[in-house]
């Protein structure tokens, strides 16, 4: 029988509102509970065993902030900013009272993963490591020592990477491959159609398991992208999913609408590592949204349903944009190949999940009212700038936001009690 946690109401409401992250919280039972909300490829990639590491930051630069570092890519991790879980200490101002316990009291941590309809669809206890004597050596510090008191004066700027101990304090997280251990199965009407499972007499079903194997993470990820997309659109007004051709075949994966204007999405899952793999996935996807591009402009486009099918005939301008999952990474090479197959104008801006993701919730939090204008405009600027450039691709694997990292508008708006 798999684990199975669910969180104290509150927590549970954080979660819900979170389009991506993390957040903690200590159980009735006395359990140190980690709770991860990602997309599909980086759930994917903590269960087959990616290293993570939990970051305390010094309160005098943070208070009672944590920094989460996924290990998706070595070298090159995820990493998101949370804090104020639950009550402050009673001893150590500034730092949170489950973070205190987990240092002092424990020796592993709960991990619950959740999908994008806040289901915990993993759960399992991973042992922890840290330098206990160190972590009592570094709260001294914090509280006596100068330069951990005032670490403006010493660092260059702040940074989330605790390269140095005056930043934070490093709990590694002694994470396993989990990929053989079986995952929760979740029935609700959430899973309807779109979620192509088998009927279920209490209704649809959902589990992590199915998806893992048999080429299947595409499905995946397209699941989690409608779910992520229908947060901030409206489907049938501007968010169309999988529209099909009048001969029940798919046009392309996404469309968002904006008066004359249209954005096309391919979604893309790669797992292999080989290079040919890769570009013939890539490949695939230019073809698919140029060819979308051109049946819209030419005035040749004939749709099952009739709403996208009028909605598009007002559309004048298309921008293309391939989604990716986080692992992929648009090399220089992939870029020299693909300039070499295709036009500027034929390529479309390739962006990673977790990064369009951040780029949503940024930009509604900035202003939700005018969330497509901003989303457009934005898409439209980088297109415009690339299109001016000597660059081969446009590929996009983070964002900032009027001068601010999405990661830390993220923490403002979101990762916060």
């Amino acid at each position: 029988m798999p684990d199975f946690y669910f969180p104290t109401p509150k927590t549970y409401d954080f979660l819900r509102s979170l389009a991506q992250g993390f957040c903690m919280e200590i159980s009735e039972r006395g359990e140190i509970v980690l709770m991860i909300k990602m997309e599909p490829s980086v759930l994917m990639d903590i269960i087959k065993g990616c290293k993570i590491t939990l970051i305390a930051t010094n309160p005098n630069l943070k208070p009672r902030g944590c920094v989460l570092y996924i290990y998706d890519k070595p070298g090159d991790p995820i990493y998101f900013s949370a804090g104020f879980f639950g009550e402050e200490d009673t001893v150590f101002n500034g730092l949170d009272k489950v973070v205190t316990a987990l240092v002092q009291q424990h020796d592993q941590i709960k991990l619950v993963l959740y999908n994008e309809l806040n289901h915990p669809v993993h759960t399992v206890n991973i042992p922890i490591e840290m330098d206990r004597e160190g972590f009592d050596k570094w709260l001294y510090n914090i509280y006596n020592a100068d330069k951990f008191r005032n670490p403006e004066k010493t660092l260059p700027k702040q940074s989330h990477d605790p390269i140095h101990d005056q930043q934070g304090f490093a709990i590694s997280l002694l994470n396993a491959d989990h990929s053989m251990l079986e995952k929760m199965r979740f029935i609700s009407p959430e899973y309807g159609d779109s979620w192509r499972q088998t009927t279920n007499s209490d209704g649809r079903s959902f589990k992590f398991d199915d998806y893992q194997f048999n080429g299947k993470h595409g499905n995946l990820q397209e699941l989690s992208i409608t779910s992520q997309l229908s947060r901030f659109f409206k489907v049938g007004v501007d968010l169309f999913p999988s529209p099909k051709y009048a001969n029940g075949l798919e046009f392309t994966d996404y469309i968002i609408i904006d008066n004359n204007a249209a954005l096309f999405f391919e979604s893309k899952y790669v797992i292999s590592e080989k290079q040919t793999k890769k570009h013939q996935a890539i490949h695939k996807a230019v073809v698919q949204l140029n060819k979308a591009e051109d049946l819209i402009l030419d005035g040749k486009l004939y749709l099952l349903e009739e709403s996208i099918q009028h909605a598009l005939a007002k559309v004048k301008l298309v921008l293309k944009i391939c989604l990716v999952n986080d692992k992929t990474e648009i090399t220089d090479k992939n870029a020299k190949v693909l300039s070499d197959e295709f036009d500027k104008s034929e390529l479309p801006i390739f962006v990673s999940l977790t990064a369009f993701i951040d780029l949503l919730v940024a930009l509604s939090l900035k202003n939700e009212k005018f969330l497509r204008y901003n989303i457009f405009s934005n898409f439209i600027e980088m297109f415009n700038l690339y299109a001016k450039s000597n660059d081969k691709i446009l590929y996009k694997n983070s964002f900032s936001v009027e001068g601010l990292s999405v990661e830390e508008l993220n923490e403002l708006g979101r990762n916060q009690y």
